[in-house]
């Protein structure tokens, strides 16, 4: 499990690092200024010792179910390695006709990247639509979202980082994209953002 976080996290980084580098760049400097923050990043995680948010909290914010689906799973856990910790919790749900939403919760305030994980679309604006699908960005409720679909699979993902610390994922399969949204408004984000750490990290 420690392992998986490990990778987990460093593919949370790169792909931060990939999305800023497919977007436009006025230069060399901007790019090697770029590259300069992620290893920073990447460094203050590896030393990063800040507390988190019980997982137990993060867990009560799940929905006991959604719009025509049920939720069939709800798990909580806590992992730490290399100096750096994450908090959180997972629900799934199962419509009856097929197609299933996951939600997930992530406290990243003991990582030392919350914000650069979502670095690639927070300080973007996107807006593109093809016969495949779509991606998009906008403000929702206060916070940056990043919405992406695809029309053919029927799947597709939201993303928002609350409170500078709390990263929220809904994804869905084989559902309309509505799902995502309804799924999203259906967990309290302000009661989120106020959530304050207890204890400390582990070591």
């Amino acid at each position: 499990m420690i392992k998986k976080l490990t990778l987990c996290t460093v593919g949370m980084l790169l792909a931060a690092g990939l999305a800023r580098a497919a977007a436009p760049q006025p230069g060399a400097a901007e790019m090697q200024k770029n590259l300069a923050a992620m290893m920073q990043a990447v460094t203050a995680a590896s030393s990063n010792t800040a507390a988190v948010v019980d997982f137990r909290e993060l867990k009560a914010l799940l929905p006991t179910a959604l719009k025509g689906l049920k939720r069939t799973s709800a798990k909580g856990e806590r992992n730490g390695a290399m100096g750096m910790t994450v908090s959180q919790a997972t629900g799934e749900y199962t419509a009856e006709a097929g197609g299933s939403v996951r939600i997930e919760i992530q406290d990243l305030g003991g990582t030392g990247m919350a914000g650069f994980a979502a670095a690639g679309w927070q300080a973007a604006d996107v807006d593109s639509e093809s016969d495949d699908g779509y991606e998009k960005t906008y403000t929702h409720k206060g916070v940056k979202v990043h919405e992406t679909y695809n029309t053919a699979g029927k799947s597709g993902d939201i993303k928002t980082l609350v409170g500078g610390r709390f990263m929220v994922s809904v994804s869905v399969s084989n559902l309309d994209a509505a799902q995502m949204k309804n799924a999203l408004d259906q967990i309290d984000l302000a009661k989120l953002a106020a959530l304050k750490p207890t204890g400390s990290a582990q070591k």
